[in-house]
């Protein structure tokens, strides 16, 4: 006589496809803060002398998801990455208090997750990339807050960063981004007759929500909306719906994290996450100028977040480079044709960059 499966049993099962996606070759570790579990996924060739630790952009986004795409995962054939989930993000669980959600803690559990890959690996080269939001919160670790001692303890453990559409001056790149939506986006479109409602509901929506000139908690994320809608968040945008039809069912049934973290999460991030004031590129408070690390800086010329301009001057701070026409050439790459996203714009370019720059680097 056949028997349908109990609950237990199509418990079993489900973990058991959960968990079929991590490789022979794969491991995931938590790192443990005072309220959170923040998952760690390490990928790649388990032979490499080299190990990158990728930051996720956001707030809000997860590593996890970064090293399912191609485009990037390609990398694994030469590096071991480390893909890990920031508080709040992802697949990330715990009972965070609102007051943790700060670049501060943040700081400290990137600082955690650099510990636990030193002790548990002990690479022989190590690299730190940070994308996005990514980008800002590696830097802010990089240069802790400018405690010159520990911001050369940390940079020493590396043997250069890659600062991948990197968000070095928060409260500018929203402001800017308003003022393109508002001054230049919404009213050609307007003037064309494209999307004629969506824009007019956009310039009432700004008109309703923008204060002293910036956006906070969960308006922000619906600006950076209006942003991708405009074209700026990514060029190549068919690439993105084809990675959501892709990845999306895979994170909801074959993830080896509940997909109900990573939208509750997302939530809860925007909500509390309330950064639209930080900087790293004012001459009166720790900036760039600290980072002495060999850096490679990569940027989109069609970016409406990390605006191109914005990008040449952050570049120009960097205080591992003496502004010289050579190493601009070698240390700074704007990919033409391409958006908030290089390794999904320029994958090519993306790939060929950061494999010279860690090879030229160990």
């Amino acid at each position: 006589m056949n028997k349908k499966p109990g609950i237990t049993g199509l418990i079993a099962l489900f973990l058991l496809i959960s968990c079929s996606v991590i490789g022979e070759d794969e491991e995931v570790f938590y790192l443990k803060t005072d309220n959170s579990y923040l998952p760690v996924y390490v990928r790649g060739n388990p032979d490499a002398r080299s190990y990158i630790i990728w930051t996720h952009g956001g707030p809000g986004s997860s590593g996890l998801y970064y090293g399912d795409i191609e485009e990037i995962s390609a990398l694994h054939k030469d590096y071991r990455i480390v893909y890990w989930d920031q508080m709040g993000s992802g697949g990330s669980t715990g009972n965070p208090d609102k007051s943790d959600y700060t670049v501060e803690e943040f700081a400290l559990h990137q600082d955690g997750i650099v510990k636990a890959v030193l002790n548990r690996y002990d690479p022989e080269n190590l690299f730190l990339l940070g994308h996005s939001w990514g980008g800002f919160l590696a830097s802010w670790y990089l240069i802790a807050e400018g405690d010159e001692e520990l911001a050369s303890e940390r940079q020493g453990r590396f043997n250069g960063v890659i600062l991948l559409n990197p968000v070095l001056d928060i409260s500018r790149s929203i402001t800017d981004g308003i003022s393109y939506i508002r001054d230049d986006y919404a009213p050609s479109q307007i003037e064309t007759g494209q999307d004629v409602v969506k824009w007019e509901s956009a310039l009432l929506w700004y008109e309703n929500h923008v204060d002293n000139g910036l956006l906070m908690g969960r308006d922000v994320a619906t600006h950076y909306q209006y942003i991708e809608d405009a074209g700026g968040m990514l060029v190549q945008r068919d690439r993105n719906d084809e990675l959501t039809a892709e990845l999306a069912p895979k994170m909801l049934f074959f993830s080896a994290f509940h997909f109900y973290d990573y939208y509750n999460n997302q939530n809860t991030i925007r909500t509390h996450m309330d950064i639209a004031d930080k900087s790293l590129a004012r001459e009166d408070e720790p900036n760039l100028s600290s980072i002495t690390l060999p850096t490679l800086f990569l940027a989109g010329r069609d970016d409406k977040i990390a605006f191109d301009y914005m990008s040449e001057e952050w570049f120009d701070l960097l205080g591992s480079h003496s502004g010289t026409a050579e190493e601009r050439a070698e240390y700074f790459k704007m990919y033409e044709d391409c958006a908030h996203a290089g390794f999904l714009d320029a994958p090519d370019q993306f790939l060929e960059d950061v494999s010279v720059f860690i090879e030229s680097h160990l």
